[in-house]
């Protein structure tokens, strides 16, 4: 009876420590091509890592950061800094659309409109 009750017990562990891990979230990573008349950017981002990043813009490599502040499942706004400006990047996904608004006059803003979001990685 004591064999039988340690390996039910064993056995309960084990699942325990199965589900645990299983729920754990992946860090899907996306990728998104955006365009407007004046050029292109692509953007790479994932919810989990809370950060969305420009890494190509009108066929150069590029590789700036910005930290998500807010999320919805259909929409995320970032900051940082892009040409020394602050900077502020929205993607708002049904509607398929990034906006990278610039808080100095200098600055610039963009609007584009962006492909359907793509899994690159799962982490």
């Amino acid at each position: 009876m004591q064999k039988f009750l340690n390996l039910f017990c064993s056995l309960i562990l084990i699942l325990i420590t199965i589900l645990l891990f299983s729920n754990q979230s992946f860090a899907n990573i996306y990728g998104i091509d955006c365009s407007n008349k004046k050029g292109t950017t692509k953007w790479v981002y994932s919810f989990k890592r809370k950060a969305i990043v420009l890494y190509e813009q009108d066929s150069k490599k590029t590789k700036v950061k910005f930290e998500i502040k807010k999320e919805t499942p259909s929409f995320l706004e970032a900051k940082g800094t892009l040409n020394d400006f602050k900077t502020t990047v929205t993607f708002d996904i049904g509607k398929k659309e990034v906006t990278v608004l610039q808080s100095a006059i200098q600055g610039k803003n963009y609007f584009m409109q962006c492909s359907e979001p793509r899994v690159l990685k799962q982490e």
